[in-house]
């Protein structure tokens, strides 16, 4: 009797290969902070108060890390809090002026705000810093 290696699982259509992710390979990028995804779930299941609470502890604790600001400036703008919002996405922009991800992050956000000047500045910038981009073209 032969003995047959085990097959490796294929990844479906549209997600990365093993030991990959969106943005990269897994040991390079850092692990998400578990209070952001405590943060997330509170947001998903309604709770919003608590959930702006921990995003806003969150970003306290981490004031420079850029993961934790997008996220809670959108959860602040669905709760109307547009200033709050906006400071969040102007201290990313800061933090990270060459990073197009980022870039197309923020002009997403502005973009979900109704801030369309705002969100084209972003998109035209995150294209000049990665040419051929296309999500930020697709959005222009």
């Amino acid at each position: 009797m032969s003995k047959r290696k085990p097959q490796r699982a294929r990844p479906t259509k549209g997600t990365p290969p093993a030991g990959k992710n969106a943005v990269g390979p897994v040991s390079k990028r850092a692990a998400e902070p578990a209070g952001l995804r405590v943060a997330r779930n509170l947001y998903q299941c309604g709770r919003y108060d608590e959930a702006l609470r921990k995003f806003d502890e969150l970003v306290r604790q981490s004031p420079n890390d850029i993961r934790l600001l997008i996220e809670p400036a959108r959860a602040h703008a669905g709760r109307h809090h547009h200033s709050r919002c906006h400071a969040l996405l102007e201290r990313a922009l800061r933090l990270a002026p060459r990073r197009h991800d980022i870039q197309f992050l923020v002009g997403e956000s502005y973009r979900m705000l109704g801030a369309a000047s705002e969100a084209e500045r972003c998109f035209r910038k995150a294209c000049l810093l990665a040419e051929g981009f296309v999500p930020a073209q697709v959005e222009l």
